[in-house]
């Protein structure tokens, strides 16, 4: 489990193996193996919770529009 938190970049997340529940504000994602990659724009708060062993590939990306 990780509590709310926020990046300061986009991140998108892939489950390769179980199941991760992903918060983001009032909706919950569900994401499985068979979930398409949930992309989080820059400062989205979040938390997870993986409800089983899971594997999950979080790949970060800079938003141009970002100021450094």
């Amino acid at each position: 489990r990780e509590a709310e938190h926020r990046h300061d970049f986009s991140q998108h997340l892939r489950v390769v193996r179980g199941r991760l529940l992903v918060q983001v504000g009032a909706s919950q994602h569900d994401l499985t193996p068979a979930s398409p990659e949930l992309t989080l724009a820059p400062g989205t708060p979040h938390a997870t919770l993986a409800v089983s062993d899971t594997w999950v590939l979080a790949r970060r990306s800079h938003d141009p529009r970002a100021t450094a």
